[in-house]
């Protein structure tokens, strides 16, 4: 999924519950729109835990297997810029 101010609620929330009980799928993929920042959700079968991994730096790779690729964050967002802004957490 692909996060924008108008979808991001819904995509890390509702989306992810209704797609965590699929037990098919083993990777669930949140890519940021507005920041270097990628969270990735995985687990090896349907009756395991789903692990949460995370990348905020271009020079990040996050290996997905299966299948068996990497995700390069520099190919993801190899055209944009972000402006610099001090990270912010929410309470």
């Amino acid at each position: 999924e692909i996060l924008s101010p108008s979808t991001r609620e819904f995509d890390e929330r509702e989306k992810l519950v209704a797609y965590s009980s699929l037990k098919s799928l083993r990777h669930y993929i949140l890519i940021d729109s507005e920041r270097i920042w990628a969270s990735v959700y995985s687990r090896q079968s349907s009756d395991q835990l789903w692990q949460l991994r995370f990348a905020n730096t271009r020079d990040a790779q996050i290996e997905i297997t299966p299948p068996g690729f990497e995700l390069n964050l520099a190919d993801l967002y190899a055209d944009l810029e972000f402006p610099s802004v001090p990270a912010q957490f929410p309470l």
